[in-house]
């Protein structure tokens, strides 16, 4: 593990030649762009290095990159697309349409990648493929969105009138849940504070109980379980609750959960699809994230080298070398993570 300063110190010597980086917590807060980043885009494009933001939104790739440019200023020309776990979930439904319908497969170069989920359930890890998903779970058709239309409605709507939504207090039977944002319930009186752990779990240990009673499955669009969210006034940083956060509540519960992006391995064969099509070699990939349990661990099952923003999720803000290195060990065995290839404060060229 090298402590650097930015990404000059490594770039040239290892000959990276593709840039796959975080969003959240690595170019913003949440709140605002973190310093260095739009400069540091720019100049990886300045110096002819391919760019691919690697994103746990379950916001599409192309809806993200205007969200980007018009709320933190992040020039899309200064990268090459966002690739997020919406994109990878949405690819996942359709071909599990596909399987309903028993349609040949498109000629679309994202069908041609395997899709497999990944599925936890009872502590084991296993892919689950949309053929088996559509055996096994798809037999209405039927699910419950725990997210917005507006936000969400890009994942599933193509898929209608065989794959659809139906309401959350709906008492017909339904196949799977589909969790993009934690919003309220319904039919509960209380609001659910984002911000607060025991009010997500108090907010939806009862409709999670359902779920667990009927076998349905969680099909988790975004797999962070926090991600941060700006400052509190006291300088702190400020965490948001993330569907990852139900999705470890339901297996603890014994239930069954899908997931789709960062650490799991479906993302990064679609990363790792367009570093193919280039034929370049997967040593030349840098994967750059804030997060120790899904940008480090995910970076590095996949065979990838990456460097670990520390003022990120994690904030960890002092310049010593060896507190640094204690910090992330304790970090990496909490996670049971591989070490990081790099560490820096924050992305900066």
């Amino acid at each position: 593990m090298q402590h650097i300063r930015g990404l000059a110190d490594i770039l040239s010597k290892h000959q990276y030649t593709t840039i796959a980086s975080d969003v959240y917590g690595v170019l913003h807060d949440g709140a605002k762009p973190y310093p260095y980043s739009r400069e540091c885009l720019k100049k990886l494009h300045d110096h002819n290095l391919e760019t691919i933001l690697l994103s746990n939104s379950s916001r599409l790739g192309h809806i993200l990159a205007d969200d980007l440019e018009r709320k933190y200023g992040i020039d899309k020309n200064t990268y090459k697309r966002v690739l997020s776990s919406g994109d990878v979930t949405r690819q996942f439904l359709q071909n599990c349409l596909n399987q309903m319908l028993k349609d040949s497969p498109s000629n679309d170069h994202s069908n041609t990648i395997d899709c497999s989920a990944t599925m936890l359930f009872k502590n084991t890890s296993r892919p689950l493929s949309p053929q088996e998903f559509t055996q096994n779970h798809l037999k209405t058709g039927r699910f419950h969105l725990i997210g917005t239309k507006e936000y969400h409605g890009p994942l599933y709507e193509h898929l209608a009138p065989h794959i659809k939504p139906v309401p959350l207090d709906c008492e017909n039977d339904i196949d799977f849940v589909l969790v993009g944002l934690l919003t309220n319930l319904p039919y509960e009186t209380e609001s659910v504070d984002i911000n607060d752990p025991d009010s997500v779990r108090q907010h939806y240990q009862t409709y999670l109980k359902q779920c667990l009673l009927k076998d349905i499955p969680l099909v988790i669009a975004n797999p962070d379980v926090y991600a941060p969210n700006g400052m509190n006034s006291d300088g702190t940083r400020r965490l948001i609750v993330c569907p990852g956060f139900i999705a470890e509540l339901y297996q603890e519960m014994g239930g069954k959960v899908l997931y789709f992006g960062k650490p799991f391995a479906t993302i990064y064969r679609y990363l790792l699809s367009d570093v193919e099509q280039q034929q370049q070699q997967v040593s030349r990939v840098l994967c750059i994230g804030d997060n120790v349990s899904t940008d480090v661990l995910g970076a590095r099952q996949a065979g990838l080298d990456v460097a670990l923003i520390l003022g990120g999720i994690h904030n960890i803000s002092t310049t010593d070398n060896e507190s640094i290195t204690t910090q992330v060990d304790q970090l990496c065995t909490q996670y049971q993570s591989p070490k990081p290839t790099y560490t820096m404060q924050y992305l900066r060229f």
